[in-house]
């Protein structure tokens, strides 16, 4: 009997830890890589202080919270190397996990719903450090509605608007599958499902409910963006 409570206690215990090593998986990693985008202009804005909270407290509860805000504050002040992190995340990560780092890391640059063009370089060099593709990069970027430097700067000195053209729009939906403008139909289908893969729902079983939700967002955006591009050059 003592002997079947202690294989059954080990099995808890095993499992437990498999569900805390999923849950908490690489979060030190991406509070390294946090700091090291938030420290390019060196500030951090009310609203990006609000968004990594709340993130935090959904995802990890008050007590984690606390303690991940105090060493994300000691890896700001100390100006941690991320090569470390970058290290342990290429070692052992999934392209899928990488790919919600880097969401992660976007979206904390947009909140404010801008982005400058320093957040785009730091966002452009971990990306190229994780071994991902600018492609890949330009895909997540181009499924978040904001406005660059780049924009802006174009804005004051012409003193107008960019309106959205057809055009726009079908490079928009080239940025999410990850092509070109050269790109063939052929190649479009071959980009849609490799994504479809990537992004499909059932690769985001052990994430969170929250990050579940932008996973679906991720792969809608994919197949609204493969939709236009059928719709516009009538291949099926």
């Amino acid at each position: 009997m003592y002997v079947v409570f202690i294989i059954f206690l080990f099995i808890f215990l095993y499992k437990r830890n498999q569900v805390l090593r999923i849950k908490y998986a690489y979060i030190e990693e991406s509070l390294v890589l946090i700091a090291f985008i938030l420290k390019v202009d060196n500030e951090l804005s009310v609203t990006e202080q609000k968004y990594i909270s709340r993130f935090l407290l959904r995802k990890y509860g008050a007590r984690r919270q606390k303690r991940f805000l105090k060493l994300l504050s000691f890896h700001i002040k100390n100006k941690t190397p991320i090569s470390n992190a970058i290290a342990k995340i290429n070692g052992e990560a999934s392209m899928t996990k990488k790919l919600q780092i880097l969401h992660l890391l976007i979206k904390i640059c947009i909140v404010d719903n801008f982005l400058k063009d320093n957040e785009l370089k730091a966002l452009s060099a971990i990306t190229k450090k994780l071994n991902l593709t600018y492609f890949q990069l330009n895909s997540i970027l181009a499924m978040h509605s904001f406005v660059s430097e780049k924009t802006e700067q174009e804005k004051r000195k012409y003193k107008r608007k960019r309106a959205k053209s057809k055009t726009s729009k079908q490079n928009w939906a080239l940025s999410i599958l990850e092509v070109d403008q050269m790109a063939t139909d052929s190649q479009i289908k071959k980009a849609y499902r490799k994504l479809v893969v990537l992004y499909h729902p059932d690769k985001g079983m052990d994430l969170k409910s929250n990050l579940k939700r932008e996973a679906k967002e991720m792969f809608q955006k994919v197949n609204d963006a493969y939709d236009f591009l059928k719709d516009k050059r009538g291949f099926k």
